[in-house]
């Protein structure tokens, strides 16, 4: 599932349907979701709508013709900080808590993040960031990259550990 940036006041999936095409064009099943923007649209309704598009898509997979098993959480800029939150309340019971929403996955259903450009800083999460590629209480590896020119003076390669 790949999350649109733009400001959080701006952008569209509309405006990422030509690149999420290249990657379905690999093999990949892609989705883009859309979620509230504007001035209008409090924190934290773009996390809790993302959250709540995620377990739809889980509970129709089937129909859809989606792996629930091989579920990535993408985004770029404002979208990667909400992809980073989801994933974060998903696997730290303790963050959702903080957050006043319930996560609709299972840690071991995220397979993966990908972060392109967001707004991040590791101290936004009670948990401690591992650095074998695991993260408890997850049941398997997620790997996250995360790619920015701007994160904590990051070097490229990202690694592919957070």
């Amino acid at each position: 599932m790949w999350i649109h940036g733009g400001a959080w006041i701006a952008g569209s999936k509309e405006g990422i349907s030509n690149f999420l095409r290249v990657i379905a064009g690999e093999g990949y099943t892609t989705i883009a979701v859309e979620y509230g923007t504007g001035y209008g649209t409090a924190y934290p309704v773009p996390v809790e709508q993302v959250n709540d598009a995620l377990g739809w898509l889980v509970a129709h997979a089937a129909e859809l013709g989606i792996d629930p098993d091989r579920i990535v959480l993408a985004g770029d800029s404002a979208g990667a900080q909400i992809a980073a939150q989801v994933a974060n309340l998903t696997t730290d019971r303790g963050y959702a808590e903080q957050l006043g929403i319930v996560a609709r996955l299972r840690p071991e259903d995220i397979k993966g993040v990908m972060l392109l450009s967001g707004p991040m800083t590791s101290r936004a999460s009670s948990s401690t960031v591992p650095t074998d590629g695991s993260c408890a209480p997850c049941s398997g590896p997620i790997r996250a990259y995360v790619i920015s020119c701007r994160m904590n003076g990051s070097a490229w390669p990202p690694s592919p550990n957070m």
